[in-house]
């Protein structure tokens, strides 16, 4: 079978996708799968999962004046396919695109409504389910598996060799904070932690100086340094190694928070205005999310841009560093904890 999957967002919807990706070249009889993604995530998607063929987009270059050109030679490049799955807010361009090279369109409910009316078939979207569980409604629909449950265990495997990358992000720099003075343990030099601060709005990140002071706590707690990772520093192959040999991860809802827990990397997520639908869903990975559950929560739904915060971001202010740090404690072990043991 010829499956085109679009998904063409960020590195979160790719890590999300992964386990649908895999039921259909599992299940399927001689699938020919192809997807349409971000030029960063093509090679990190025929990594993870072998032999699918990444095709690189964005669904800007399917506007403009060059539209005529263009389309016609990514018709040309996908070929015909018996089905295709348009994944949440691909936006029309990308809708009519697989319209054009197959017969049977999948996609769901969270679209637009002029995507929409590219689908030939309109699946359910429940905002209380996990993101990568309701994309396994796909593979459901094609297998034909009605019971299929979601892929209860970290769906990428530690392959990369987390040290065969240049970790410069966990050199003593300018910012390293005290870590070095405040419990640094030279015994335990290949050990670290990753905190990564950046989200896809400004009104899901707690702060970077918040993320700072978190880092000297924790480097003094556990005697190895847990450093700030921005991820345009590395690209996606030396990000995921990086986080595959992390003793941990904290960072708001966002690529990389997802990227480390499905490589089994114990987590805590600093949640604001993010659905639930978007916290890591492998119960076998240890993690903790950390919302206050206002009334105001959330104020963002899944595959839509957030709305003007009216309440001064109250949700990620009433979160402290001790707060987190309490959270990463019941998360991770501290050594004197393993030690007691």
């Amino acid at each position: 079978m010829r499956v085109l999957v679009c998904c063409t967002g960020g590195l979160g919807e790719a890590v999300a996708i992964l386990p649908t990706l895999e039921a259909l070249t599992d299940g399927l009889d001689d699938p020919v799968i192809t997807v349409l993604c971000a030029p960063r995530l093509a090679g990190f998607i025929a990594t993870s999962i072998p032999g699918v063929r990444p095709i690189a987009i964005t669904p800007e270059t399917l506007h403009g004046l060059g539209r005529a050109l263009r389309v016609p030679a990514l018709v040309k490049q996908i070929g015909p396919v018996d089905v295709a799955l348009v994944t949440p807010c691909q936006g029309r361009a990308v809708s009519a695109l697989a319209r054009r090279v197959s017969p049977k369109v999948v996609g769901f409910t969270c679209g637009t409504a002029a995507e929409q009316r590219d689908l030939h078939v309109v699946l359910p979207y429940q905002e209380d389910r996990p993101v990568p569980d309701v994309l396994c409604d796909f593979a459901r629909l094609l297998l034909e598996w009605p019971t299929m449950p979601l892929q209860r265990v970290a769906p990428l495997r530690q392959s990369l060799d987390p040290f065969a990358v240049d970790l410069f992000a966990l050199e003593a720099g300018d910012d390293a904070g005290d870590w070095q003075e405040d419990g640094y343990d030279a015994a335990s030099a290949d050990s670290y932690g990753v905190i990564h601060s950046g989200a896809g709005s400004l009104l899901q990140r707690w702060g970077e100086q918040s993320f700072h002071d978190l880092a000297g706590r924790l480097t003094a707690l556990y005697g190895f340094p847990w450093r700030l990772v921005d991820e345009g520093d590395y690209d996606l192959v030396d990000l995921t190694a990086l986080l595959a040999g992390a003793r941990g991860f904290v960072g708001c809802h966002s690529g990389p928070l997802q990227l480390a827990a499905a490589q089994g990397v114990p987590w805590v997520a600093v949640a604001g205005p993010t659905p639930a639908a978007w916290d890591p869903p492998w119960r076998d990975v240890p993690g903790e999310v950390l919302r206050r559950g206002l009334e105001c929560q959330p104020c963002g739904h899944v595959g839509q841009a957030l709305s003007p915060c009216l309440h001064d971001a109250v949700c990620l202010a009433a979160l402290s560093v001790e707060d987190v740090v309490q959270s990463v404690t019941r998360v991770i072990p501290l050594p004197r904890q393993l030690a007691a043991q």
